[in-house]
């Protein structure tokens, strides 16, 4: 590895870990979307990478922060599925809850 990258496969296991930690229900899941929104991929991108540059790992632990303190991972990422819709989310939006979207 060049720089201060680090293994995706390691990062992905620590940020599942702070999140159980955390109390969050689905720590796995969880981690994986954090990942795709501090790279700015789709879940088949992880797929492509194998390590993790510095300027992702300061946007991961960020947002990483931030879902440990409970903030919505919808306001992390700005946007949220509603069935087949992509909605943009702010503070001022009220997230519809998985129970709504069933």
């Amino acid at each position: 590895m060049s720089g201060n990258r680090r293994p995706l496969k390691d990062v992905l296991i620590e940020t599942a870990s702070a999140l159980e930690k955390a109390g969050i229900e689905a720590p796995r899941m969880e981690a994986r979307r954090l990942l795709c929104w501090a790279i700015g991929c789709e879940a088949s991108g992880l797929l492509t990478r194998d390590d993790m540059p510095e300027e992702v790992m300061t946007r991961l632990a960020s947002g990483l922060d931030q879902r440990c303190a409970r903030r919505p991972l919808a306001l992390i990422e700005g946007e949220t599925g509603f069935w087949s819709l992509t909605l943009s989310v702010s503070p001022d939006t009220l997230i519809p809850r998985v129970i709504a979207r069933h």
